[in-house]
């Protein structure tokens, strides 16, 4: 997971505001037809990395606070790191309907980082529930950690949303899309330590 969150070969910078950088890289190692996007994200000294995984950790919830999300279920649980999830993705353009995703996710710490990774399973491990375009996640990944006082978000993200937008449209749309993510969680974790 290191290996493609630190890796810097092949990106062009899309984004750089407020403490959010973006990168997008056309020629990934893991899939050739899709963008991979990668977002570098400063959340300053305000939070703890322990205020955000709780946040990230609560599956369950999250449908309430990530504005990208509709419905969101977990399936199975396998143990504390392992679940799987679906989830349905609000796509914000005329006349196309929402992506359904069915992933597997691994979450865990190591070396003083928390990691968040998923893919999506195979249809024939999840059939499709819902009457929805099915769409595909060939990696997302998150590290969060602390750098001195601050903690920083890394994360990446290759998916086939099966959507027929040109690609030098798509990785700007994905990095808008990280950015709300952002801002949806640190909504959420304002919230969490108000109460």
């Amino acid at each position: 997971m290191d290996e493609i969150i630190e890796c810097t070969e092949g990106y062009t910078e899309i984004r750089n505001k407020h403490g959010f950088v973006a990168y997008e890289r056309a020629d990934s190692p893991i899939d050739k037809e899709n963008i991979l996007v990668k977002a570098e994200i400063d959340l300053g000294t305000k939070y703890k990395m322990a205020d955000i995984v709780n946040v990230l950790i609560n599956v369950e919830e999250r449908a309430s606070w990530d504005s990208s999300v509709r419905e969101y279920l977990l399936d199975k649980r396998y143990d504390k790191s392992l679940l799987l999830k679906r989830y349905e993705i609000i796509v914000p353009m005329p006349l196309m309907n929402n992506r359904e995703f069915v992933e597997k996710q691994l979450a865990f710490y190591s070396g003083g980082r928390f990691y968040v990774y998923s893919s999506s399973v195979d249809d024939s491990v999840e059939p499709q529930k819902w009457s929805l375009t099915r769409a595909r996640t060939f990696v997302c990944g998150s590290r969060i950690e602390q750098e001195g006082k601050s903690v920083k978000i890394t994360m990446v993200s290759q998916m086939d949303m099966k959507l027929f937008i040109p690609s030098f449209l798509l990785g700007g749309k994905m990095a808008d899309e990280m950015k709300n993510f952002k801002d949806s969680l640190l909504k959420k974790v304002d919230s969490s330590l108000k109460s």
